[in-house]
């Protein structure tokens, strides 16, 4: 039996390109996933907190200085991170920093679960700042605030008050399902 050199090379070009196509589809198959940071899954705490809040019910005078948010967010393989960064600056009574930080702590306990997330851990005192660390359905989180203290170098003109600030970062992974 003898077979022409032409068909045996159709042969091996046939294997080589169906090995080349295997090749290629396992890569595809086996790629990870580039999972985009979207509103969608942003816990509702997330979404929905801020400290001015806290700020507004705490102060005599309630009056927002200065200061701001900055959200950023990354897509990533199976898991995009979110942050949000708040430092808002206030005026204040001078000796209110540790009350004022203790009470930004609890509303953001209470804003976690109001929002359907729980709280997982709560680390830190009102001297030091807290670290909080909450689970919210397929989020996972950690709240990180300084204590309530006057701004470097600022002289604010009203006798008995402090400029003081405060930064309350929020850093957030979401998880898809396994």
């Amino acid at each position: 039996m003898n077979i022409p050199a032409t068909r045996i090379a159709h042969w091996f070009l046939g294997i080589y390109f169906a090995a080349l196509l295997c090749v290629i589809a396992f890569v595809l198959i086996h790629r990870p996933r580039v999972v985009y940071a979207t509103p969608e899954r942003q816990s509702a705490f997330l979404r929905n907190y801020s400290p001015n809040d806290t700020l507004k019910v705490s102060l005599a005078s309630p009056e927002t200085v200065g200061g701001g948010n900055n959200t950023s967010s990354e897509s990533g393989p199976d898991a995009p991170k979110y942050k949000k960064v708040f430092e808002p600056r206030f005026a204040m009574p001078c000796d209110d920093g540790p009350r004022l930080t203790a009470a930004l702590a609890h509303n953001s306990a209470l804003a976690i679960t109001n929002n359907g997330g729980h709280v997982a851990a709560i680390d830190g005192n009102d001297v030091e700042g807290f670290t909080l660390w909450y689970v919210d359905g397929r989020s996972t989180g950690k709240v990180t605030m300084t204590p309530v203290h006057a701004v470097e170098g600022a002289h604010w003109p009203r006798s008995g008050e402090v400029l003081a600030t405060v930064k309350v970062t929020i850093d957030e992974t979401w998880a898809k399902p396994q």
